[in-house]
């Protein structure tokens, strides 16, 4: 069949010859699909590197946990450090002392909902990222506050960076993982929250 086809398609071709035959050419395009197909589909399917997955899903799960530990430990380890805090920024009364506890709490706990919605109208990831930067930044801002108000207001910010840290951690978490690997995932995450309170356990007593 396929002498003939050749031998067709050379005859064809001349010039001065009359068109192949329909029946020719719909062999012929027949036949080149069929090969087009027989060379596309082995290569189409690529193979899946099922270690590099889970060395990816586990780094994953290391910066969630970690993102979550801090921000736990954020919200309790400042109390170690009030009273050198109130003198060093030379606080007027304990009363405003207090606000640098408060307003971190206060802004996380007001804020944790609507941070969780907003994380399922828009990309998830995109807001873990800007509540890690937004706390990092507040962190730092805290760190180096020369002032009370300074000091009340980047713990403020810090706050609204774990508000939107924390929900979008969850949401990344429950949507990456499914079946055992979400459990063993909530094993890791959770317990991660959990270390926290006995460093600062540790911090008070030494």
């Amino acid at each position: 069949m396929m002498d003939r086809l050749t031998s067709s398609q050379v005859w064809c071709t001349q010039p001065g010859m009359r068109p192949r035959p329909r029946w020719i050419v719909r062999r012929m395009n027949t036949h080149r699909s069929s090969a087009s197909r027989e060379s596309v589909g082995p290569a189409a399917v690529a193979p899946i590197d099922t270690t590099s997955v889970r060395k990816q899903s586990w780094l994953l799960l290391i910066l969630l946990a970690a993102a979550q530990f801090m921000v736990i430990i954020d919200a309790t380890v400042v109390n170690v450090a009030l009273p050198s805090i109130g003198s060093a920024l030379q606080f007027a009364t304990p009363a405003e002392l207090q606000w640098v506890v408060t307003a971190y709490v206060l802004v996380t706990g007001g804020l944790t909902l609507l941070g969780g919605r907003i994380a399922d109208l828009f990309n998830r990831r995109s807001l873990f990222l800007v509540g890690l930067v937004l706390f990092t930044a507040a962190s730092l801002g805290t760190g180096l506050a020369p002032s009370p108000v300074l000091l009340i207001l980047s713990r403020a910010t810090q706050g609204l960076g774990a508000a939107l840290l924390t929900p979008a951690a969850l949401s990344i978490l429950t949507t990456t993982y499914v079946g055992d690997q979400r459990t063993a995932a909530l094993a890791v995450w959770v317990p991660s929250a959990r270390a926290a309170r006995p460093l600062v356990w540790y911090s008070v007593d030494s």
